[in-house]
Parts: structure tokens; sequence; C-alpha cells
């Protein structure tokens, strides 16, 4: 299947684009967060609190990805 992971902020500098398209079988939104974190070490060392899966964000990483699915991933925020 087809997934498509967008990078947000400082993600996109840590990968050098704003998205990666990749082929998986079945797999989980944990698996491809660990998937990337290898791929992209700086991305590995965050902790990543915010996803958004077809443009909604979601908490449970067991959630299986189908195919055409679009994963963004967004760094830690802080402000004030």
């Amino acid at each position: 299947m087809k997934v498509t992971v967008k990078y947000y902020a400082k993600y996109r500098e840590f990968t050098g684009k704003m998205q990666d398209e990749f082929e998986f079988d079945k797999i989980t939104l944990q698996e491809i967060i660990e998937k990337i974190g290898k791929i992209y070490p700086k991305i590995g060392k965050e902790q990543i609190n915010l996803i958004a899966l077809n443009g909604r964000f979601v908490k449970d990483l067991k959630t299986e990805i189908k195919d055409g699915d679009t994963i963004s991933l967004f760094p830690p925020v802080s402000g004030g």
C-alpha cells in the first residue's frame, strides 16, 4: 500500500523535504514512526506528540494505516 508522510516545522529541516511516499504492507502508525526514526535519526530522537491521519489528529498509535492514507508529523511546540 502507498502512504504519504508529511513533515512540518523542524521535521522538514531534519528531512530536507516536505513529504515522503512509502510502500508498506499492513502497518500501524507506531511502526511507521519507528521506520521514519531509523531513516531520519534526528526525528527518531524526538518524541512525536502531534500526528494527524488524513487531517485528523490521532493519539492511538496502534491505528492501522490504509492504502492512500496521509500522515502528518508535527514536532512538539511551546509558547506563551
